[in-house]
């Protein structure tokens, strides 16, 4: 073989490795919830709405809510949990009418710290501050992407 195809070959696998991990790169849970953040911060709703499931995205409330109330959001840490029983607990929840058909690799829990500063401390539920909130996300079937299922304390 030639020096020169040796060197085609070698850059078309190094391409598409490149390539390949691009694309995996993209699809992480991590992300989805580092965009979600990102889209409170900069109220854009659209961007929000892409990160949670259907049933979770934002109406009008939440709409005013996010651009009246919060003038920043800023991701502190995101921390896997490997607990399986606060899983087992998920999944098998009373209002989960997914238990049966999601994979467990297909559901993955954070813990995550924020800070969130909101324009007026005294009309808010919450003071502005550091916060740590466990996310669900599951990875949906028809599109393969990580959404943000749930959150809570």
């Amino acid at each position: 073989m030639n020096k020169k195809l040796k060197i085609i070959l070698i850059s078309i696998v190094f391409i598409l490795s490149v390539f390949f991990i691009f694309i995996k790169t993209i699809n992480l849970p991590e992300r989805t919830i580092k965009n979600y953040i990102e889209s409170i911060d900069t109220h854009n709703i659209d961007r929000l709405n892409k990160c949670v499931t259907y049933d979770n995205r934002l109406g009008a409330k939440g709409i005013d809510t996010i651009k009246n109330a919060i003038e920043s959001m800023k991701l502190i840490d995101v921390e896997l949990v490997n607990d399986e029983s606060i899983y087992s607990r998920y999944i098998h929840g009373k209002s989960r009418s997914f238990k049966d058909e999601l994979p467990r690799d297909d559901i993955k829990i954070y813990k995550v710290k924020y800070y969130i500063k909101y324009k007026d401390d005294n009309k808010s539920v919450k003071d502005s501050g550091e916060y740590t909130q466990t996310y669900y996300l599951i990875k949906e079937s028809y599109s393969r992407k990580w959404k943000i299922n749930d959150i809570g304390d």
